[in-house]
């Protein structure tokens, strides 16, 4: 199990009491082991789904990255997904946009490529949560 999956789990179940998680995977049997492994460490219920996006209120780093990836948002946008439902996740930072409207709300976020802010927030998170 590489080291950052196992920092990312760690870094998400320190913040939040988090009870269950809906992937997306176009191939579940590619990740049933990364899946079946969070599942026996955190006690999480996982469940993988394609509609995932469809189902939620949906955040993407960038949108000018929308048509270069072929992650859950470009399956959600073939099966019907409005653009105009996808948020950047800059407007929730710069509080244009807001975090669930109730518990049953699920939120999802895509990121279409900035591998390296991404890696950089999650060191950022996980090195605050160590202290």
């Amino acid at each position: 199990m590489p080291e950052l999956i196992k920092a990312v789990n760690e870094a998400i179940c320190k913040v939040r009491d988090v009870k269950s998680i809906f992937a997306f995977t176009p191939n579940p049997e590619k990740h049933a082991k990364t899946i079946s492994y969070i599942k026996l460490k955190t006690g999480i219920d996982i469940q993988v789904r394609r509609n995932l996006v469809l189902d939620c209120r949906t955040f993407i780093d960038y949108a000018s990255g929308i048509d270069k990836e072929q992650g859950p948002v470009f399956y959600a946008l073939q099966d019907g997904f409005p653009k105009e439902r996808l948020s950047e996740l800059a407007t929730v930072v710069n509080d244009q946009s807001f975090g669930r409207k109730d518990e049953n709300e699920i939120l999802y976020f895509q990121s279409l490529g900035v591998m390296h802010e991404n890696l950089a927030a999650i060191e950022y998170i996980y090195n605050k949560l160590s202290v």
